[in-house]
């Protein structure tokens, strides 16, 4: 701010109201001649000409509302709540990282398990219960020397008449 009352250039004048540089020039020495000020040279328009000319509410710097000497006189209240405001979102923002370390742990269990289970899906082989076989089972694997023959795939003439 300048001054008491804000002073706006030609230009900042002309972009506040919404109108052209040209069309604020054209009426300096008309309806603006009275909010008209020099300052070094320049000409420069009192802001209140916005609200009284074009019907333009001119809005005020917003002021941070906490200032030091204010928390002196008011015994720093408005610190310490927001202190106490940074803690409990630090303890739940732990809770949460804890919560997402639970679940991320969850998943790799699942994961193990879904691997372990299509490794038992492309190796079917019945166990002595009827249950299928577990490929880390040293018992169930065959000799090194030996290998199982794989079934020979049928023709669909064969599966559909079961020969």
């Amino acid at each position: 701010m300048r001054g008491e009352e804000q002073l706006l250039t030609v230009q900042e004048f002309a972009e506040q109201a919404g109108v052209s540089v040209q069309a604020v020039y054209k009426r300096l020495n008309n309806s603006l001649n009275p909010y008209i000020q020099l300052v070094e040279g320049r000409k420069m328009l009192k802001s209140s000409a916005l609200y009284e000319i074009y019907g333009v509410k001119v809005e005020q710097p917003i002021q941070p509302s906490i200032q030091p000497e204010l928390n002196e006189k008011t015994g720093n209240s408005e610190v310490d709540f927001l202190r106490k405001q940074v803690e409990q979102l630090q303890a739940e923002l732990s809770k949460e990282r804890q919560h997402s370390r639970e679940l991320a742990e969850q998943i790799v269990l699942l994961a193990n398990q879904a691997q372990k289970l299509q490794l038992a899906q492309m190796s079917p082989q019945l166990t002595d219960g009827g249950g299928v076989a577990d490929p880390a089972d040293p018992e169930q694997t065959p000799p090194p020397g030996q290998t199982q023959q794989p079934e020979q795939p049928r023709s669909w003439w064969s599966r559909i008449f079961g020969k």
